[in-house]
């Protein structure tokens, strides 16, 4: 299966609030986690939060939150494939404000830096 229908969608919100682990819901579903992800950080099946709180606080009303959570936000920031490449920016201006480091590292003497930096030639 390769993503969730409407009612599944539903039905993970509440799996999550009562505590299940994510890997659980996955098994329940067999879907690759990212598919969980996607309805609760509400890029589809919008809506499905407001149902899912709704339908928990009739069914069991001590597994529901006291009030409607936020929606789920990543915990790490994904850098997009296409500015890795400005990771390894070679500007030489020390004013730039973008590089917290400026010329000062590059103009260490070389005693200073560490030892594999120096290369036998």
């Amino acid at each position: 299966m390769s993503s969730l229908t409407f009612d599944q969608a539903v039905e993970s919100w509440k799996h999550r609030w009562s505590g299940r682990k994510v890997r659980d819901i996955v098994a329940v579903y067999d879907v690759d986690p990212r598919r969980l992800y996607e309805v609760w950080q509400e890029d589809i099946h919008s809506g499905s939060k407001s149902i899912a709180y709704q339908q928990l606080k009739h069914e069991s009303p001590e597994l529901a939150p006291a009030e409607e959570p936020p929606r789920h936000s990543p915990r790490f920031k994904v850098v997009p494939r296409d500015r890795q490449l400005d990771l390894f920016d070679d500007s030489d201006d020390p004013d730039d404000p973008d590089d917290p480091y400026g010329d000062h590292f590059r103009k260490l003497p070389i005693s200073a830096k560490p030892s594999f930096w120096l290369f036998s030639g």
